[in-house]
């Protein structure tokens, strides 16, 4: 339990820093959504309705879903490292 308020401390004194670390691991946690659910509107949609002009606009989608999942990874651990190099001094 000690340790749980020794990081309550530290964020604190860098409230931003946090946040945004903590917006970023949401937010990507939240684009791992979007290929099943891409994949449940091509079967239904594209394969079994019959129109395969949807397929594109759900491959960009999801493509673009990944694509921001790696941004957001990046930009947590690049937030994270930042918050634990300040809080080492």
């Amino acid at each position: 339990m000690k340790t749980v308020w020794r990081v309550f401390a530290y964020l604190k004194r860098y409230p931003l820093l946090a946040i945004a670390t903590l917006a970023c691991a949401i937010a990507g946690t939240l684009m791992v959504i979007v290929p099943p659910a891409a994949t449940k509107c091509v079967l239904n949609n594209v394969i079994n309705g019959q129109h395969p002009e949807r397929l594109l606009p759900l491959l960009v989608l999801v493509g673009f879903a990944m694509l921001l999942q790696r941004g957001l990874d990046y930009l947590r651990l690049l937030f994270n490292k930042h918050l634990r190099a300040k809080s080492y001094f």
